[in-house]
């Protein structure tokens, strides 16, 4: 199997940021209009705190995964490619799900319209 191109691997960790940042974005929307939850006890409490908390959180953390990828991807491509891969399913998910409830809201069938 061709390995990927680092190339490749920046547009991935580039979509991981956007998708990072449409949840960070989408969370923070539904919590105010009380139609979602924060499933993640730790994210729950930086919203508690400070919604910037939050944000912050949501920026560093693939800001850290693009420093970690250009950083080592030439020694241990297997685990950058692994751990990029699997990060970008979870936000993929995570962002359906928000678009789903989205959809929902905007045609009013959630949020007692």
């Amino acid at each position: 199997m061709k390995p990927f191109s680092n190339r490749t691997i920046a547009v991935a960790v580039a979509l991981f940021f956007v998708l990072n940042i449409f949840d960070a974005v989408a969370t923070l929307w539904g919590l105010k209009l009380n139609l979602i939850i924060e499933i993640n006890p730790l994210m729950e409490r930086l919203i508690e705190l400070t919604p910037l908390a939050f944000l912050l959180v949501k920026v560093l953390v693939p800001l850290g995964l693009a420093v970690y990828c250009y950083l080592f991807y030439q020694n241990h491509r297997k685990v950058v490619t692994m751990a990029l891969g699997l990060s970008l399913l979870v936000y993929t998910l995570v962002a359906l799900l928000h678009a789903y409830w989205l959809a929902q809201y905007t045609f009013g069938r959630v949020g007692g319209n």
